[in-house]
Protein backbone atom coordinates (compact mmCIF):
# COMPACT_ATOMS: atom_id res chain seq x y z
CA UNK A 1 0.00 0.00 0.00
CA UNK A 2 1.33 3.24 -1.17
CA UNK A 3 1.25 5.89 1.22
CA UNK A 4 0.18 9.56 -0.46
CA UNK A 5 1.43 12.57 0.79
CA UNK A 6 1.63 16.43 -0.56
CA UNK A 7 0.51 17.14 -4.45
CA UNK A 8 -2.85 17.17 -5.66
CA UNK A 9 -6.01 16.12 -3.97
CA UNK A 10 -9.59 15.62 -5.81
CA UNK A 11 -11.48 18.04 -5.06
CA UNK A 12 -9.48 20.38 -3.70
CA UNK A 13 -9.08 24.07 -3.77
CA UNK A 14 -12.09 26.99 -3.72
CA UNK A 15 -15.44 26.07 -5.38
CA UNK A 16 -16.74 28.43 -8.21
CA UNK A 17 -19.44 30.74 -6.84
CA UNK A 18 -22.48 31.92 -9.62
CA UNK A 19 -22.74 35.37 -7.53
CA UNK A 20 -19.44 36.73 -5.62
CA UNK A 21 -20.49 38.53 -2.48
CA UNK A 22 -18.63 42.30 -2.73
CA UNK A 23 -17.93 43.97 0.55
CA UNK A 24 -19.23 47.78 1.04
CA UNK A 25 -18.61 49.49 3.94
CA UNK A 26 -21.86 51.56 5.13
CA UNK A 27 -21.33 54.22 7.86
CA UNK A 28 -25.04 54.51 9.19
CA UNK A 29 -25.61 56.70 12.39
CA UNK A 30 -26.36 55.48 15.76
CA UNK A 31 -30.26 56.69 15.74
CA UNK A 32 -30.87 54.45 12.43
CA UNK A 33 -29.32 51.36 14.02
CA UNK A 34 -31.97 51.86 17.63
CA UNK A 35 -34.89 53.03 14.80
CA UNK A 36 -34.42 48.91 13.44
CA UNK A 37 -33.48 47.72 17.12
CA UNK A 38 -29.63 46.11 16.16
CA UNK A 39 -27.35 45.90 13.90
CA UNK A 40 -28.79 42.99 12.32
CA UNK A 41 -32.27 44.02 11.55
CA UNK A 42 -30.19 47.34 10.35
CA UNK A 43 -28.36 44.37 7.62
CA UNK A 44 -31.78 42.75 6.84
CA UNK A 45 -33.26 46.85 6.08
CA UNK A 46 -30.42 47.60 4.18
CA UNK A 47 -30.83 44.13 2.35
CA UNK A 48 -34.48 44.90 1.94
CA UNK A 49 -33.85 48.08 0.25
CA UNK A 50 -31.77 47.11 -2.00
CA UNK A 51 -33.31 44.15 -3.75
CA UNK A 52 -36.98 45.99 -3.63
CA UNK A 53 -34.61 49.48 -5.01
CA UNK A 54 -35.51 50.48 -8.74
CA UNK A 55 -31.93 49.32 -10.66
CA UNK A 56 -31.91 52.29 -12.99
CA UNK A 57 -32.84 55.01 -10.65
CA UNK A 58 -30.32 56.84 -8.27
CA UNK A 59 -31.60 57.99 -5.44
CA UNK A 60 -31.06 60.66 -2.51
CA UNK A 61 -30.73 58.82 0.49
CA UNK A 62 -27.69 56.98 -0.32
CA UNK A 63 -24.62 58.69 -0.35
CA UNK A 64 -21.08 57.40 -2.35
CA UNK A 65 -18.54 57.57 -0.10
CA UNK A 66 -15.61 56.58 -2.14
CA UNK A 67 -16.14 59.83 -4.05
CA UNK A 68 -13.79 62.77 -2.86
CA UNK A 69 -15.86 65.62 -1.36
CA UNK A 70 -13.55 68.23 -2.12
CA UNK A 71 -12.39 70.10 -5.64
CA UNK A 72 -8.25 69.93 -6.45
CA UNK A 73 -7.26 73.54 -7.99
CA UNK A 74 -4.14 74.20 -9.51
CA UNK A 75 -1.82 75.92 -8.07
CA UNK A 76 -2.01 80.00 -7.90
CA UNK A 77 1.52 82.00 -7.74
CA UNK A 78 0.40 84.05 -4.29
CA UNK A 79 -0.09 87.76 -4.76
CA UNK A 80 2.66 90.27 -3.77
CA UNK A 81 1.95 93.37 -1.39
CA UNK A 82 4.20 95.16 -3.85
CA UNK A 83 4.81 96.56 -6.88
CA UNK A 84 8.26 96.99 -9.16
CA UNK A 85 7.77 99.26 -11.63
CA UNK A 86 9.77 98.39 -14.98
CA UNK A 87 8.78 101.89 -16.70
CA UNK A 88 12.24 103.27 -18.19
CA UNK A 89 12.22 106.70 -16.45
CA UNK A 90 13.41 109.59 -18.90
CA UNK A 91 16.86 111.13 -17.87
CA UNK A 92 16.72 115.04 -18.27
CA UNK A 93 20.56 114.62 -18.92
CA UNK A 94 22.19 113.17 -21.71
CA UNK A 95 25.40 111.33 -21.88
CA UNK A 96 27.04 114.44 -24.19
CA UNK A 97 26.10 117.09 -22.18
CA UNK A 98 30.01 117.78 -20.49
CA UNK A 99 30.04 120.70 -22.04
CA UNK A 100 26.88 122.28 -20.58
CA UNK A 101 27.79 121.29 -16.76
CA UNK A 102 31.27 122.69 -17.68
CA UNK A 103 29.77 126.10 -18.65
CA UNK A 104 26.89 125.60 -15.70
CA UNK A 105 29.92 125.01 -12.80
CA UNK A 106 31.43 128.07 -14.14
CA UNK A 107 28.63 130.38 -14.05
CA UNK A 108 28.43 129.52 -10.14
CA UNK A 109 29.25 132.38 -7.61
CA UNK A 110 28.63 130.38 -4.16
CA UNK A 111 30.03 127.07 -2.86
CA UNK A 112 26.45 126.10 -2.75
CA UNK A 113 25.68 126.62 -6.10
CA UNK A 114 28.77 124.53 -7.18
CA UNK A 115 27.71 121.31 -4.49
CA UNK A 116 24.13 122.12 -6.89
CA UNK A 117 25.69 121.55 -10.03
CA UNK A 118 27.39 118.53 -8.87
CA UNK A 119 25.11 116.85 -6.70
CA UNK A 120 23.36 116.75 -10.89
CA UNK A 121 26.28 115.55 -12.21
CA UNK A 122 27.30 112.86 -9.80
CA UNK A 123 23.46 111.60 -10.97
CA UNK A 124 23.77 112.20 -14.42
CA UNK A 125 25.14 109.60 -16.99
CA UNK A 126 28.19 109.97 -18.39
CA UNK A 127 31.57 108.37 -17.82
CA UNK A 128 33.94 108.02 -15.32
CA UNK A 129 36.69 110.37 -16.28
CA UNK A 130 33.98 112.87 -17.07
CA UNK A 131 32.94 113.16 -13.81
CA UNK A 132 36.40 113.48 -12.59
CA UNK A 133 37.23 116.12 -15.04
CA UNK A 134 34.38 118.42 -14.22
CA UNK A 135 35.22 117.53 -10.42
CA UNK A 136 39.05 119.05 -11.20
CA UNK A 137 36.91 121.95 -12.91
CA UNK A 138 34.25 122.77 -10.31
CA UNK A 139 37.72 122.54 -7.79
CA UNK A 140 39.83 125.41 -9.48
CA UNK A 141 36.65 127.17 -9.81
CA UNK A 142 35.79 127.75 -6.01
CA UNK A 143 38.68 128.30 -4.94
CA UNK A 144 38.31 131.88 -4.63
CA UNK A 145 35.24 131.64 -2.49
CA UNK A 146 36.98 130.18 0.41
CA UNK A 147 37.95 132.74 3.05
CA UNK A 148 40.89 131.36 5.20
Amino acid sequence: MEIKRGGQRVGAGRKPIAEKKVPITVYVKGGKVLEFGSIEKTKEGIYDYLENAPNNEPTNELIDLTKPTNVVKPFEQPKSNYFINTEIKKEDIILSEFESFKVEILKTETIQEVEAVMKRVKGALMFAKQKINLEQIAKEHSKPFYND
